[in-house]
């Protein structure tokens, strides 16, 4: 309920449409003119017209401004309060804060522009199909050369494939001679992606590193892109099989493609005789794909079907298919398809370069310094252990040498060692890159932690958003602990407030029936209940219902009813001597006992909820009452002219 009721107090903070940019120095806010003054702290004229317009965008009838400010005064003294019991400097509350203040931030640290041509350059990707060939080495210096050697024997006139075979680490590079097939924007990393897409066809691209190894790429042709295809499939597996078997498997698919010609519901035949366990069961159905996402045989088979039309016997590596077109649809508009290409370019680190070149920019402002002395270190550890283990992590650990500084924050070793540690290294080279790459990382997080600790004093929305978010947070606790929890559970106090104020809730016109219900399946179990009842007046509720269970087992349901006449179908039967209601699932025979008729409500209980919402009234006002004794208000009228 918590976090319902702090995200309903958030519900209108939507994403900034400005980035922020690199600055130079620390940027000094421009004083805002104080408002008010709440127990000593200082009220914002930007705080209070940011809540006063959002109040009144929110409500059928806006406030006037004198309306909100004693409500929003009001909600001041709250947070103070929790502020003077200490909720803001708990654990849990700094927990929850620091993380929605991160998770807030990313989209204001990011350079817009930037990202939206990005999506542009995701959808033009995505229009297009590219078929390229690839050779890969691991990561390290040595081998970035070295590709780039063998880059120049292929450009020179060496035979690409046999070059791909022969150095490329690619583990299928001895089927496909380095040759991916037709691929679309999305399908492979981006850091892949752009090299195949920014080369010209017939071009060979630079050598580069990506986390995967060191590669260069060579687009071979280019293709508008074909959409995506829903199809059937009806499989006769040969993959390892004998002559005799691979025969036998053409036999029987060659007759259920006679049967299926001949008038044979496909997906029945699918589910009877498809050998694909992922498709049949839904006789078999495969669901949207695109190219590069079927072998090739089977692909450009589904492509060439229209939507109902059966294709021939097409035989793959994994057997004889027969395919059956079921839909067809083209690349939708950049709008249409947003949503997939946003979810796209989160899984392939797209998302993530606007943020990096703010970052990037951050830095500057900030101050980085690398320590080569501690790189040095870390790189004798691996060379003398040969690979990343604990005899490198334990001196990390333990070594005071800073990694590298951002402003007055350190990367220390001993970070480096947590962050290492899941790091796979097949040897010294591909250890030090990760070694980089994740000392990037760390100071990355560095800078982020600068600049969101800067960004409320340089960004305004920022500021009142997060403020908002701290002081709803506030609000809930101390509200919750005052209001809210005591009403529920003080049930000393709240029959006090019943008796105190009997009168006010001593409204009833009606006579009400008050006590208990028995529902039987039949009228033989009924006649035994009522037989027991009647000849047990005073026994306990628990210990008759023991009793009840025993006579008759589970033929019996008793309810707690107070209501009054049209409140309950079967009290009005029972009780008001109305007619018999139908019977309600296994309940056919009701009858009344342990009851009595009241005027007015006798208890506590007999008006709970209309008590409590009254109570937790009576206890908001006194909260607020003690509120202004408590902790002085001031307001200044001059600056409050500004708003009217």
């Amino acid at each position: 309920m918590k976090k319902i009721l702090i995200a309903a107090l958030a519900c209108a903070l939507l994403a900034p449409t400005a980035a922020v940019e690199a600055k130079g120095g620390k940027s000094s806010k421009k004083k805002e003119p104080v408002v008010a003054t709440v127990n000593g702290r200082d009220v914002t004229l930007g705080e209070l017209e940011y809540l006063y317009k959002k109040n009144n965008s929110q409500q059928t009838a806006p406030q006037s401004l004198d309306e909100y400010l004693d409500m929003f005064i009001v909600y001041k003294l709250k947070v103070a309060d929790a502020e003077s019991e200490g909720i803001d400097t708990t654990a849990n509350f700094r927990r929850e804060y620091k993380q929605y203040v991160s998770d807030l931030a990313a989209p204001y640290l990011r350079d817009k522009a930037m990202a939206d041509s990005l999506l542009n350059v995701a959808y033009d990707h995505k229009k297009t199909e590219r078929k390229f060939s690839f050779i890969q080495l691991p990561l390290g210096e040595d081998n970035h050369a070295r590709l780039d050697s063998i880059r120049n024997c292929v450009i020179n006139g060496e035979d690409f494939t046999a070059l791909a075979i022969q150095y490329s680490i690619d583990p299928n590079v001895r089927r496909s001679g380095g040759e991916l097939g037709f691929i679309s924007g999305g399908m492979i990393p981006y850091e892949i992606e752009d090299p195949v897409y920014t080369t010209p066809i017939g071009d060979y691209s630079p050598v580069f590193d990506t986390r995967y190894g060191v590669l260069f790429v060579h687009p071979i042709a280019e293709r508008a892109n074909r959409g995506e295809r829903k199809v059937r499939h009806i499989l006769k597996l040969t993959q390892g099989a004998s002559p005799e078997k691979k025969a036998e498997a053409k036999a029987q698919i060659d007759s259920l493609l006679t049967l299926i010609k001949n008038g044979a519901d496909f997906a029945e035949v699918a589910k009877m005789e498809s050998e694909d366990p992922g498709s049949r069961d839904q006789g078999g159905l495969i669901q949207w794909f695109g190219s590069g996402r079927m072998v090739p045989e089977f692909e450009e088979a589904a492509f060439s079907l229209a939507p109902g039309e059966i294709s021939d016997v097409v035989e793959t590596a994994y057997g004889y298919h027969i395919i059956k077109g079921e839909d067809a649809r083209s690349v939708g508009t950049l709008d249409e398809e947003r949503p997939g290409l946003e979810a796209t370019m989160e899984r392939n680190g797209m998302s993530k370069m606007p943020l990096k070149r703010v970052l990037k920019g951050l830095r500057g402002k900030y101050g980085v310094t690398y320590n080569p002395k501690a790189r040095t270190l870390v790189k004798s550890l691996v060379e003398t252990a040969g690979q990343l283990d604990s005899t490198v992590f334990r001196p990390m650990v333990a070594s005071p040498e800073n990694a590298a500084t951002v402003g007055d924050r350190a990367v220390t070793l001993k970070d480096m060692s947590f962050v290492m540690v899941p790091i796979n290294a097949r040897n010294v080279d591909s250890a030090m890159n990760a070694y980089d790459t994740l000392l990037e990382e760390e100071i990355d997080k560095k800078v982020m932690e600068l600049a969101i600790e800067d960004l409320p004093e340089e960004n305004a929305d920022f500021r009142n958003v997060i403020n908002e978010y701290r002081d709803g947070i506030l609000l809930y606790e101390v509200s919750n602990k005052n209001v809210w929890n005591r009403a529920n559970t003080d049930k000393e106090g709240l029959e006090k407030y019943f008796e105190e104020n009997r009168d006010k809730f001593s409204t009833w016109t009606e006579p009400r029936y008050k006590g208990y219900v028995m529902l039987a399946t039949n009228d033989s179990v009924a006649a035994v209940a009522k037989e027991i009842t009647d000849a047990n007046p005073g026994m306990p509720i628990s210990d008759l219902s023991k009793l009840l269970k025993e006579k008759v087992g589970n033929q019996l349901r008793m309810e707690k009813v107070l209501a009054k006449k049209g409140d309950n179908a079967v009290v009005d039967y029972a009780a008001f001597g109305g007619e018999k209601p139908a019977p309600h699932a296994r309940w056919s025979e009701f009858f009344i006992f342990n009851g009595k008729f009241i005027s007015q409500p006798e208890e506590v209980t007999d008006v709970r909820g209309t008590v409590n919402a009254d109570w937790q009234q009576y206890l908001e006002k006194e909260w607020v009452k003690s509120l202004r004794e408590k902790y002085p208000v001031t307001i200044n009228k001059k600056v409050l002219k500004k708003l009217k």
